[in-house]
């Protein structure tokens, strides 16, 4: 979603999405969000890759879903101290009224649906920060 409204705004930046347990490494984007993507006009592709210490060191921006993915990224990987910054997504969505991203594993599509929409109010967001409309 952030690479397409990046392309809307005329923005080329590299963005990069990276698994935080080894378990997720390999895996594809569930069907339902494939299928959620196509109907938005997104094309979701692709299999998680590890989110590595080096690699988030060499990030500019680390951007998460939850509290607790922030906080293993903070902490277990020191990413606090001299690395990039760590926001969380909807921190660009304040009018959410809420924090985290709901995870939507294992529910049905209306849920998947509902958190697809809830990542779209935060990437609109974050794409506006990134154009500069901090």
């Amino acid at each position: 979603m952030l690479r397409s409204r990046l392309d809307e705004l005329g923005i080329e930046i590299e963005v990069e999405s990276a698994a935080l347990r080894n378990v997720m490494v390999g895996m594809s984007p569930s069907p339902t969000m494939v299928e959620i993507g196509r109907r938005r006009g997104i094309e979701v592709t692709g299999r998680a890759t590890w989110a590595s210490p080096e690699r988030l060191a060499a990030a500019d921006l680390v951007v998460c879903m939850d509290h607790a993915h922030a906080e293993m990224l903070r902490e277990d990987l020191r990413l606090a101290s001299g690395g990039p910054p760590v926001r969380l997504l909807l921190e660009f969505a304040p009018e959410c009224g809420r924090e985290e991203v709901p995870d939507p594993h294992g529910l049905d599509e209306g849920a998947h649906e509902a958190v697809a929409a809830i990542v779209d109010r935060g990437v609109r967001g974050l794409a506006r920060w990134i154009a500069g409309d901090r």
